[in-house]
């Protein structure tokens, strides 16, 4: 995408906050620069809490973005929840595995996360990942 689409993005994000516009900038060229389309970027940007969190996500998809999304997007339509909560709990995963030095592939995320929507209400995802996480671990 273009510098030009890409500023335009961060600003409508940060709502008129120079700093906040920066982080989001900066995120958002992460993001763009994993070779995700430009469809999947807007809607995980709608999605996402806050530039930090959409940074790290950009990591955790990069090397393989758009099969990493299909499988995010697929899994999230699956289920009742919807997207932030999604992005949300692959956030708690991952900081879960970082607490312990450990990291995973995006599908095992995307994996444990769908387990734990098929036992969780929506709106409480992320928190029923962190407590399967607390209880049951990552094999």
């Amino acid at each position: 995408m273009t510098e030009t689409v890409l500023k335009a993005m961060a600003a409508a994000r940060a709502r008129g906050s120079a700093a906040l516009e920066r982080e989001w900038l900066a995120a958002i060229s992460r993001m763009d620069s994993t070779g995700v389309s430009e469809g999947s970027l807007r809607r995980l940007l709608d999605a996402s809490a806050s530039p930090v969190a959409f940074s790290r996500l950009a990591k955790r998809i990069a090397g393989d973005a758009d099969e990493n999304c299909a499988k995010l997007f697929d899994a999230c339509k699956k289920s009742d929840c919807c997207l932030g909560e999604w992005l949300a709990s692959v956030d708690a995963y991952y900081g879960w595995l970082e607490k312990r030095a450990r990291t995973a592939p995006f599908a095992s995320a995307v994996g444990y996360v769908a387990c734990a929507a098929e036992v969780s209400k929506c709106g409480n995802l992320p928190a029923t990942v962190e407590k399967m996480l607390d209880e049951y671990g990552v094999e």
